[in-house]
């Protein structure tokens, strides 16, 4: 599942945020609804990884 902006020339992950006080759990249900429109029921076993990420976007640093 990646997704690219039509002027740029990298994919990239569906990216989000956790809402505060939302847990991992509640904030992947989320995102996956918001991004695909599908509800997800599934439980995670255990967290495999986290990323943060810092870039540069239309000449404004990002954090996300």
């Amino acid at each position: 599942m990646l997704h690219k902006q039509t002027k740029e020339s990298h994919w990239a992950l569906p990216g989000g945020r956790a809402q505060m006080l939302e847990n991992s759990k509640a904030c992947v249900q989320r995102e996956l609804r918001e991004e695909l429109d599908v509800e997800v029921e599934a439980e995670a076993e255990r967290m495999l990884w986290v990323t943060e990420n810092f870039f540069t976007y239309d000449q404004k640093n990002t954090m996300s």
